[in-house]
């Protein structure tokens, strides 16, 4: 894929989790309404086109680059593999240099120099549901939900998870994704033996092959693209075709996986 075409980015913050972060939740904001989104969010660079392609090799730059399926997902079992291809780029290197002589940005890039682990490579790996903001890191929005590298965390609506590992080059991640179909309202609240109302839709992730302990849990119904969010220089391999899944069968020994394409 060609990241060579421009576009208006509008989000910079780090990937970077802190005690303080952790205490800002922002569960409470909706999600934008698809009409008012600009065409320039929804980039065909970052598209991830499964009628055209089942496997992507995906790149960033300065930033967040947020990659989605533009096939949709409802109900459900899916499974998908990333493989990390870099997380180890130069950013020390690269923000020194990009400090120059002038002292106003050597002073303004030397206060990221003694922060520079808020500014190395991550992988995100989750799901966006239709019609959020493409542009924001996958799991920082209402409605969105991810496996991050750098720390292992699982962000979910902007919340943070503890207890599964970070992943680095080499890994591959396994994101099991159980969904279930919107039900009718006039369910809801029923007592009706027939139908498990507590059988809701949630991901779980698997490190090299192996099922990890915490997953994301009470996800909301709806529809969902797959994606994949890189962020400063990270490289990572989407892989959505069954043959070249390296743990699938590992996984098909407890779940009946659905399909993709």
């Amino acid at each position: 894929m060609n990241l060579n075409g421009k576009r208006r980015r509008r989000y910079h913050k780090n990937d970077y989790s802190s005690e303080s972060e952790e205490n800002d939740q922002i569960n409470n904001i909706a999600a934008p309404n698809p009409s008012e989104l600009q065409d320039s969010i929804f980039h065909p660079e970052y598209k991830l086109e499964l009628e055209k392609e089942k496997i992507f090799d995906l790149k960033s730059k300065k930033g967040h680059y947020t990659y989605y399926t533009t096939k949709i997902f409802s109900k459900g079992i899916y499974y998908f593999e990333v493989e990390i291809i870099s997380t180890n780029y130069d950013m020390l290197t690269y923000i020194k240099n990009k400090s120059g002589n002038n002292p106003i940005k050597k002073q303004y890039y030397e206060e990221r120099i003694k922060n520079i682990n808020k500014y190395m490579p991550t992988v995100r790996i989750g799901i966006i549901k239709n019609g959020n903001d493409y542009e924001i890191p996958i799991g920082s929005l209402k409605n969105s939900y991810s496996y991050r590298s750098s720390d292992g965390y699982l962000l979910k609506e902007g919340s943070y998870i503890r207890g599964n590992p970070s992943f680095k080059n080499g890994d591959i991640i396994g994101c099991l994704i159980h969904l279930k179909p919107p039900k009718p309202k006039f369910l809801l609240g029923i007592d009706n033996e027939e139908m498990n109302l507590d059988d809701k839709c949630y991901m779980m992730f698997y490190l090299n092959g192996q099922e990890l302990e915490q997953k994301i849990e009470d996800i909301k119904e709806g529809d969902y693209h797959f994606g994949v969010t890189l962020y400063n220089f990270a490289e990572a391999k989407a892989i959505f075709d069954s043959s070249e899944m390296k743990y699938l069968k590992n996984i098909t020994n407890s779940f009946e996986i659905n399909p993709i394409i």
